[in-house]
């Protein structure tokens, strides 16, 4: 595929990457279920989550949405 230099998009940076996940639940139920499935997906591949010799990470992990009430009992504000 040939590409250009378009706006900041500059070819000469171009180069794969693995891509992102997603894990939901449809009917919007909060589940650990949901947490438990994207943690056997980060292993499932395992050069996600993987850490050099030095112990530095890559950063792959899962994003959790916290509401209010309950980032607020985890904190003990009202």
């Amino acid at each position: 595929m040939n590409h250009s230099t378009f706006g900041l998009y500059d070819p000469a940076r171009d180069h794969s990457d693995c891509g992102v996940g997603f894990l939901t639940r449809l009917d919007g139920t909060p589940s650990h279920d949901v947490i438990r499935k994207g943690d056997e997906a980060l292993r499932a591949i395992p050069h996600r989550g993987g850490k050099s010799a030095e112990g530095v990470g890559d950063g792959a992990g899962v994003s959790v949405d916290l509401s209010v009430e309950f980032f607020g009992a985890l904190t003990r504000t009202p």
